[in-house]
């Protein structure tokens, strides 16, 4: 590379041109020799591509611009905490014993944020309710289910017994009743007060009754000693 000064001539006091001090610019860099070389699997590269018809070239484009976006896409939705998973998510804020029946929707999750006892909609038994209260977006687990049937309504801390259902005539789902056992003399004692009545099927009623009262009315419903008193309501 070398320099080339550009001479300049001054004006004249009647502005024209004329002879007058030579003026040297800064010097403009002059690039001497060949121009430089590519590397050969480059420069056959080049000259492949520049051979292709002008429609191949732009398809051939396109495709490398599309292949650039989708691995950028797969990359953003990618989670450092693992592939997505399906599970069954609160769709609102619900309290205890509410139905998980058109309560629930179908989400995807990462896998590392999903609790091991998480289950999907299909995984819901029929009937079941909320054994606790969660808040829309809660991921449904295994203890968020109180089962469906007969055990569904038990309160917290009650047991279900199940009596024949000769003894407590009348009782249907719903019912509230006190249970009484004959004793030895011919009296009676209540052995439980205010018990639910769970459901009925097959000869048998479930009653919802205090759990430290369970013991003893199993044994009077197994002798046979056990009846009830219906109340209102």
């Amino acid at each position: 590379m070398r320099h080339v000064p550009l001479p300049l001539r001054g004006r004249s006091r009647g502005g024209a041109i004329g002879p007058g001090p030579e003026v040297v610019r800064a010097p403009i860099p002059v690039v001497d020799g060949p121009p430089p070389t590519l590397p050969a699997p480059v420069d056959r590269a080049l000259e492949r591509w520049w051979g292709l018809p002008p429609r191949l070239r732009t398809a051939a484009a396109l495709l490398a611009a599309l292949a650039v976006a989708g691995g950028a896409v797969l990359r953003v939705g990618r989670s450092p905490y693992g592939p997505p998973v399906p599970v069954a998510v609160v769709a609102r804020d619900l309290d205890v014993g509410t139905p998980l029946a058109g309560a629930v929707t179908a989400e995807r999750r990462p896998a590392g944020l999903v609790p091991s006892d998480a289950v999907v909609p299909a995984d819901v038994p029929p009937g079941a309710t909320l054994a606790m209260g969660a808040v829309a977006g809660t991921v449904v687990t295994a203890r968020h289910l109180r089962p469906g049937g007969p055990l569904a309504d038990l309160p917290a801390g009650d047991a279900a017994v199940a009596v024949p259902a000769d003894a407590v005539p009348g009782a249907a789902p719903g019912r509230r009743l006190d249970l009484i056992v004959t004793r030895a003399d011919g009296g009676g004692a209540v052995v439980a007060t205010d018990a639910h009545v769970l459901a009925a099927a097959d000869g048998l009623v479930w009653v919802a009754v205090p759990r430290t009262a369970a013991p003893d009315v199993a044994a009077a419903a197994a002798r046979g000693l056990l009846s009830a008193a219906l109340l209102p309501g």
